[in-house]
Order: structure tokens, then C-alpha cells, then sequence
């Protein structure tokens, strides 16, 4: 066998082919869309430091993987890498040479490297066991939790739509807000930053640029308007969202973006309220289950347990510090 070699992923339809096919043949339960793929490439501003490397052996791609600064926090010299093989291939033998490789560019291209991120999930062994051995440490943990709405009890909840009239709130979707509300855009981005300031980070949240989160969410190939309920108030003010979509490869399934509500409305069983409108449509279109992941301090994961939901394998956030 000749050395491996590395060379920058070229967006040609060969490349993208062949790193999607290596990812969902090593995630075959979390598969990802070429539409989806692509859309992220062409949505990310060019003026952010990123990076997706293909290792080749032989003339062939073996593996593929990344890097790309963080900067949706406020810490300098803060990076996140990525790695992906096909599954018959050997993960700590490639890992070590592409993470070398990682290394020594981020160095050349930007200089120091204050901390370092790796994401994965806490089944998938062999990631997990690379980055502890390089030692990475366990930063934030995602539990994910799956309903099933076969079984779902609605009776319990048959008084929320008398709850929610009387707080003076009416729970619609994004596709009727997009008919009625000229600001739906703006006022969901000013809802989704409120959530976001909730979560932990590193350092200080850096709002994503309204442009970029237009294209993010309502230019998505997956965009799915009908399913995405808002809480709005008598003063036409978003209270609170929830977002379904539809899983492309089980048709069975759909997963749950962000869900939250704004702090002058929460413990009054609003979010509750939204949960359920979200469970009748999925359960009327036929779905049978329900896939969603909160940080473990989240209030909204027990909301879900105490709903139902079991829980599934974690997403986690690995972290080292490369100098103080």
C-alpha cells in the first residue's frame, strides 16, 4: 500500500458524493441528504475559517474530515475538527494521522491553537476513545430521547387549547405567519437568539447574522413551514416555538428543532401547549415517532421525559485545552 495522502475537498459532484456516501455509510441511523449538504456549503460565509481535507490511499478516498474556527462564541484560537471513515477502515490508525495533520495546518494558517472541540456521540466508541486517549475532556452532553406516538395518550391534555385562550395566546404555524406577519422572519430569529443565550457556551453567544439565518432555516432544502407552530400573543409578540420536519430516510419519523418560550411566558404551560399541537399534527400525518436532544440542564429534557420520551444515546462536546 502507498502513504496516504491528503488533498482539499474540491465541491466537485465526485467529491461530494463519495464523503456523503463515507458518512451515512459510518451513521447509518442519522443519514444525511445531498440537498442538505450542499445547502450548508453554500450558506456558510466564505469569510469563516473552514476547511473539509479527503485522506486518499491508492488513488481512493478512505476517509474524510475537517476544521473550522467557532465562531459563534467569543474565545479567540478556538477550533473544532471533524472525522469520518468508512466503517471497514482502521479509526485510530487514520484519526491519528488526519488529527496530526489538523494540528500542524490550523498552526501554519492561523497561528496558536487555545482550545480545541470534538463532537460525537457517546456510542459511537471508537470516536470517544480517540479523543479521551488525546485527552479531550467531556465539555457538554446532549441527551437525545425518542416518543412513540403509537402509544401517546392525548387525553391527558385535552384542556391545554382553554389554558393557552386564556393567557390571550394563539399557537399557529410558520406557513400561516409567513400569509400574515411581514416581520415572521425577523421576529422568529429575535425568539431563536433568546433560546440560544440560554444554552452554555465558552464564552459570550455571537448572534448569527440575520442574512445567514434566513438562508439557514427558511432556504433549507428541509424547510418544513406547516410543522413549525409559534406561540403569539394578543400583541402579536412570539412567545414561543416548536419545530417538527420530517426525516428524509424513515419516513416514519420526524425530529424537533428548537423548542422554547420567551421568559415573561414560561411556567404556565406554554411549552407543554406547543408540544402537544406539534404531537396531533405528526400523529395525523401518520408518524410514529418523535426523535429530539436537549442539554442535559435543559428544562425541556424532563418536560419531554415526564411526556414519554425514552431516552437514546447523547450527543457530546469533547474539549481541550491546548495552552492556558
Amino acid at each position: 500500500m502507498n502513504e496516504i495522502t491528503f488533498r482539499e475537498f474540491d465541491k466537485s459532484v465526485r467529491d461530494y458524493e463519495i464523503t456523503l456516501a463515507i458518512r451515512n455509510a459510518a451513521y447509518p441511523d442519522s443519514p444525511e441528504t445531498m440537498a442538505s449538504y450542499k445547502h450548508g456549503d453554500k450558506t456558510r460565509s466564505p469569510e469563516r475559517y473552514f476547511h473539509r481535507v479527503l485522506m486518499e490511499q491508492d488513488g481512493e478516498v478512505i476517509a474524510y474530515g475537517g476544521m473550522f474556527e467557532r465562531w459563534w462564541d467569543k474565545v479567540e484560537n478556538t477550533y473544532m475538527w471533524f472525522f469520518c471513515c468508512k466503517p471497514e477502515q482502521d479509526y485510530q490508525a487514520l484519526a491519528t494521522q488526519f488529527y496530526d495533520m489538523v494540528l500542524e495546518r490550523i498552526g501554519r494558517e492561523r497561528g496558536q491553537i487555545d482550545i480545541m472541540y470534538h463532537d460525537s456521540r457517546e456510542d459511537r466508541r471508537a470516536q470517544v476513545a480517540f479523543v479521551e486517549a488525546h485527552g479531550y475532556v467531556l465539555d457538554n452532553r446532549y441527551p437525545r430521547s425518542e416518543l412513540d406516538l403509537t402509544t401517546f395518550d392525548f387525553a391527558p391534555y385535552a384542556g391545554l387549547a382553554k389554558r393557552t385562550d386564556e393567557l390571550g395566546i394563539c399557537i399557529t404555524t410558520v406557513a400561516e405567519l409567513a400569509k400574515s406577519d411581514p416581520q415572521y422572519q425577523r421576529k422568529i430569529y429575535d425568539l431563536e437568539w433568546i433560546f440560544e443565550q440560554d444554552e452554555p457556551t465558552e464564552g459570550e453567544w455571537v448572534q448569527e447574522p440575520f442574512d445567514e439565518f434566513v438562508k439557514g432555516r427558511f432556504e433549507h432544502p428541509e424547510y418544513q413551514p406547516e410543522s413549525w407552530f409559534v406561540a403569539v400573543d394578543q400583541a402579536g409578540n412570539y412567545a414561543g416555538m416548536t419545530a417538527l420536519y420530517r426525516d428524509k430516510f424513515f419516513p416514519e419519523k420526524m425530529h424537533t428543532g428548537w423548542t422554547g418560550v420567551d421568559r415573561p411566558y414560561r411556567k404556565k404551560g406554554l411549552a407543554t401547549a406547543m408540544k402537544i399541537k406539534a404531537f396531533e399534527y405528526a400523529h395525523g400525518k401518520g408518524i410514529e415517532r418523535i426523535e429530539t436532544d436537549n442539554h442535559e440542564t435543559n428544562h425541556m429534557y424532563q418536560i419531554n421525559l415526564k411526556f414519554g420520551f425514552k431516552p437514546l444515546p447523547a450527543y457530546v462536546d469533547y474539549k481541550k485545552v491546548m495552552h492556558a
